[in-house]
């Protein structure tokens, strides 16, 4: 049986001893903690990157006339790149302002909108912003980004978030490129070009009734409904209600599909010279495309086309998207890709995704063989869907190697 003892006097002392022990212990942790702690929260935070800001004005009188663009982008001799594009970058050139000179900058105006080039002439990827400055409108945006030629891919293109302009300014939109890619951000007024396509039918049009007044008559129909429902939607610079703009960028496309009918008729009846009915065949498959292009614009849908090929192979693979960022479901989407003849595409048929609700996404894979090397061949992207219950389709044209 245990039983408590009061402690002897060594045994108190050495108590106390302990005791005392641990308070300058515990002093001395403290006071060295109180001298540490204030050094930690002193300690400065990392410096911050200033982001690159590549700008892009219109004064034309600071503008100065483009060198070489494949000199000033730094494009190799390997690298294929699209004639046309470079052309948009370096007619009516812009004031443009580089923040590096890893990075190239060429752009030039057109009628409508605005193409830049930029290229990363860097060994590793490069993030930037890029600031235009742009009129009043509504823009879809368009990047397409070539590789350098030994990464043994193809071109990327996609459609960037639409952008509403409602007074002239500067669009700052982040943009990269990985090591030696070069890019084109093409800005594109969809209003604007809707209204230059409608103004071009309706001049073909006064063509048509030169030749035969039973067939103005005819087509005045289809066209007088089209007209009508583009002024509606085109009423403003830009769509403040895009669900009531896209009801009547729909119904448009019926008068329009009606319009086409009847100059396939006209064509085929010799009503009309096979001049005209080019002109006129011409004119209103550039309208379907321009109401298809602002109708996919204020539905939110973001198109995107991918190439890549399989090493060691001479063929293409063609990776079509299809993205839902608007508020509206779409109905009946479809994707597909077309080639002229002498390069064939498999699956030939267009691949089904159903309906694409507000978030969602679709996407499908293409093999292709072209017509050999060095080949520029156009294929045509294409993307149908169902909205306001009318059919659309838009297209993408591009070449996977030029």
């Amino acid at each position: 049986m245990l039983e408590a003892r009061p402690a002897s006097g060594s045994g108190r002392t050495a108590l106390w001893t302990a005791v005392v022990a641990c308070g300058l212990v515990l002093a001395v942790t403290g006071r060295w903690a109180a001298q540490e702690s204030p050094a930690i929260v002193r300690q400065a935070p990392p410096p911050s990157q200033t982001p690159l800001i590549v700008s892009v004005s219109h004064d034309p009188a600071l503008a100065e006339e483009a060198g070489d663009p494949r000199e000033v982008l730094g494009i190799g001799p390997m690298m294929s790149i699209s004639k046309g594009l470079l052309t948009a970058a370096t007619s009516r050139p812009c004031v443009v302002k580089s923040p590096s000179r890893d990075l190239g900058v060429l752009a030039g105006r057109s009628a409508d909108g605005l193409t830049v080039a930029v290229s990363n002439r860097s060994a590793a990827k490069l993030s930037f912003k890029l600031s235009t400055m742009l009129e009043p409108g509504a823009y879809w945006i368009e990047r397409i980004a070539y590789p350098e030629a030994s990464a043994g891919a193809g071109p990327r293109q996609t459609r960037l978030a639409h952008v509403i302009v409602r007074s002239s300014s500067a669009v700052v939109k982040p943009a990269w490129l990985n090591a030696g890619e070069v890019g084109f951000y093409r800005f594109r007024n969809a209003r604007a070009e809707l209204l230059a396509a409608h103004r071009s039918v309706r001049q073909v049009v006064a063509r048509v009734g030169q030749q035969s007044a039973a067939e103005h008559r005819r087509f005045s129909v289809p066209l007088g409904e089209a007209g009508f429902h583009i002024g509606v939607a085109c009423a403003d610079k830009w769509p403040s209600d895009t669900e009531r703009s896209v009801k009547h960028l729909q119904r448009s496309l019926l008068a329009v599909a009606h319009a086409q009918a009847l100059c396939r008729n006209a064509a085929g009846l010799k009503r009309v010279s096979s001049r005209t009915a080019g002109l006129l065949t011409q004119s209103l498959d550039v309208l379907e495309q321009c109401l298809a292009e602002y109708s996919t614009l204020c539905l939110g849908l973001i198109p995107a086309i991918e190439w890549s090929q399989p090493t060691g192979s001479n063929h293409w693979r063609a990776r079509l998207s299809l993205r839902n960022t608007g508020s509206q479901l779409v109905a009946n989407v479809q994707l597909g890709l077309s080639a002229p003849v002498g390069a064939t595409v498999s699956p030939a048929e267009r691949a089904a995704c159903g309906a694409l609700g507000p978030g969602q996404s679709a996407s499908a894979e293409f093999k292709v063989v072209g017509l050999g090397p060095g080949a520029s061949v156009l294929y045509t992207a294409g993307y149908s869907f169902l909205a306001a219950r009318v059919p659309a389709r838009l297209r993408l044209n591009s070449i996977p190697q030029d």
